[in-house]
This record gives structure tokens, sequence and C-alpha cells, in this order.
């Protein structure tokens, strides 16, 4: 019998625990930012490219509340 964190299944479910927060957390800091070139009018900071379309800064906001209430 396996303790609690010894077997491959614990150490599959913690990577994809950390994978899941990584990916939250990067969402949030990419919508946060968005946010901030909004605010501080950078245009760098709301599109990737100078030929793609700005992000509005609802849907911004939009996933950095859907990302805090993925990593609750």
């Amino acid at each position: 019998m396996q303790g609690p964190n010894t077997g491959t299944a614990d150490r599959s479910w913690d990577s994809s625990r950390w994978s899941r927060r990584l990916s939250l957390i990067v969402a949030t800091v990419s919508a946060a930012v968005l946010v901030l070139g909004w605010g501080a009018d950078i245009d760098f900071l709301r599109r990737i490219r100078p030929d793609f379309a700005a992000m509005a800064p609802s849907a911004a906001m939009c996933f950095m509340l859907l990302s805090a209430g993925l990593f609750v």
C-alpha cells in the first residue's frame, strides 16, 4: 500500500494542478496588462500587432474575473 504522496496518480494530479494554476495566472496577468494598456492609452499593450484589432477592456475584465473564479 502506498502513502498519500508516493503514487504516480498523485504526481500526475499535482502536475495538472500546477499547470492549471499557471495557465490561470498567465491569463490574469495578460488581461491586467491589457487593462493597463487601455488605462494608460498605450497602443502596444492593447494589441499584439498594429494591424490586429484591439481587445475591448470589458472583455479583459471578464477574463480576469473568470480566471479569479477558476483559481478558487
